[in-house]
């Protein structure tokens, strides 16, 4: 119950890279049946460089038995992207064989998003303020540390802009 109705994509895989469990809500993701992706693999619904990257991961991570878990890029059959968490381990048997992976993802796409667009938005202000020819400065809010000190402040003060902020005495 607790797999089935949480919002967390959830499957298992053998060592074959073929699916042996889908939770309904990876199903409905790839408007599949359980019945549609059992026995079948990455292959069979995603984009072959995609499905190559997804049995790597399984690959390594049989090999080493260490966890997996990292923040991609996932392509559903009608081209749509997603950015997921994923986490990925080992499933043994009873008697501690490696026997297939074991992994869960959720949908970050709207964090990751913004995370982005706030990297674009930081470069933008970094290529603007470093070529401006005023003398102007950011600091924290509580004013005792330099964030940020215009490379304006080096030619006019004659002082290491980067000395500024590493230490403001």
């Amino acid at each position: 119950s607790l797999v089935e109705n949480l919002p967390l994509y959830v499957l298992r895989k053998d060592l074959q890279g073929r699916f042996t469990f889908a939770n309904q809500t990876f199903c409905k993701l790839i408007h599949r049946t359980r019945d549609e992706i059992l026995g079948r693999t990455d292959f069979d619904f995603f984009p072959e460089e995609l499905a190559a990257k997804y049995r790597r991961d399984d690959e390594h991570i049989i090999r080493t038995g260490q966890l997996f878990e990292d923040v991609e890029t996932h392509v559903l059959d009608d081209g749509k992207k997603l950015f997921v968490h994923v986490v990925k381990t080992v499933l043994y048997d009873a008697n501690g064989k490696p026997v297939g992976t074991q992994g869960i993802f959720w949908d970050v796409t709207e964090r990751k998003l913004a995370e982005l667009a706030l990297q674009e938005s930081e470069q933008r202000f970094r290529q603007l303020a470093d070529h401006l020819n005023e003398v102007f400065w950011i600091t924290t809010a509580d004013g005792d540390q330099f964030e940020y000190v215009s490379p304006a402040y080096e030619e006019i003060w004659g002082r290491d802009r980067k000395k500024l902020m590493e230490n403001p005495e």
